[in-house]
């Protein structure tokens, strides 16, 4: 039998193992809390995620190539042009854009008969704002690999009061959609998908090279019905990259000695050689494009070979009462296709 004492002595352990147990948190049902609510916040479930997820980065455009305009010196993509978005269509200044508009120059050598203008896009669709981030595999003018990150969507236009005038543009030509493009150390001219393209070199054929190739021009199709594209000696420029044959391109430019019968500037002719080991220039393709006097940045050829393309930089044209402007453009000189690319605004003012 056991005694008053022991009897008490369990009985006064249970109470203090359940005073122990309730301070500890793990209250009796029903009965009062006594944990301090704020710690109770502390240790509450974090709230269930966004049910609607950030939209993923647009696909590619299959085979994309895509010159980088330069603006006040920095570089910029066309979204469009490299992504497979949406075209934004009508006054995207009003739908899209938000915040002052900003001048920008095209380089110190250009003419702007009208401002180039950047505006933020805050309110672009969403499918717009995900590009922001991504990597684009850019180039370098001489083939270098020059990964850049795209900045937030922007809206590039043209205008003469400080806003984008959008009395020119329609839903099949709206002001453009650009980002800038960081990367640390290099400077990109040229993003292109796919594996890497093979840059050319720019130089000078040689003088038994030069006879051989304005002979050739002499004989090209195209030259005779150009009318006065085709009258005058053209540039010539040789092309060369290991592992190819040397090309050479000849083009022939409308210029201000030689205007077309508006008094404009707006047209090239081009042809396209290779120089073979021996015997005489083999035309591969010519073209005629709207990238008269500007640079030439780059020449690069993507595997399997599809042609040269040709990457010119910023110009303006402003004769007579018709102007044209390209900042930047492609002309892709292939045997079975001249494509044209162009980063650019058309205003036609009129000729009379």
């Amino acid at each position: 039998m056991r005694s008053v004492g022991a009897v008490v002595t369990k009985a006064v352990a249970f109470t203090i193992a359940l005073v122990a147990t309730a301070a500890c948190g793990d209250e009796p049902a029903g009965a009062a809390s006594t944990t301090d609510p704020r710690r109770r916040d502390a240790q509450a479930a974090p709230p269930p995620p966004d049910a609607s997820p950030a939209p993923a980065v647009p696909a590619v455009r299959p085979g994309a190539l895509v010159p980088v305009i330069a603006l006040d010196g920095e570089p910029y993509l066309e979204l469009d042009a490299w992504f497979e978005l949406e075209r934004a269509k009508g006054d995207v200044t009003v739908t899209w854009g938000d915040g002052p508009t900003a001048e920008v120059k095209l380089g110190p050598a250009v003419r702007q008969w009208l401002a180039l203008l950047l505006q933020p896009a805050p309110k672009a669709p969403a499918p717009w704002h995900a590009t922001t981030g991504a990597t684009i595999p850019g180039y370098t003018a001489t083939g270098a690999a020059c990964p850049a990150t795209l900045g937030a969507p922007m809206i590039l236009g043209q205008g003469m009061t400080g806003t984008i005038d959008t009395a020119g543009y329609d839903d099949e030509s709206p002001p453009r959609m650009v980002a800038p493009l960081r990367a640390t150390g290099c400077r990109a001219v040229v993003a292109t998908a796919g594996p890497p393209p093979r840059f050319y070199a720019v130089g000078a054929p040689s003088a038994a090279e030069r006879k051989a190739l304005l002979a050739a021009w002499k004989r090209h199709p195209e030259r005779a019905e150009a009318g006065d594209l085709g009258k005058g000696r053209p540039t010539i420029q040789r092309l060369t990259a290991a592992g190819a044959s040397p090309l050479a391109l000849l083009t022939r430019e409308h210029d201000a000695s030689a205007p077309d019968a508006c008094g404009s500037q707006y047209a090239a002719l081009r042809a396209l050689y290779t120089l073979p080991a021996s015997g005489p220039p083999v035309l591969l393709a010519s073209s005629h494009a709207v990238f008269d006097d500007a640079p030439l940045i780059a020449a690069l050829a993507r595997p399997p070979t599809d042609g040269v393309t040709l990457i010119y930089g910023a110009h303006d044209l402003d004769f007579g009462m018709s102007g044209h402007r390209v900042p930047v453009g492609a002309v892709t000189m292939a045997p079975t296709t001249n494509d044209l690319y162009a980063v650019g605004f058309t205003r036609y003012v009129g000729c009379d």
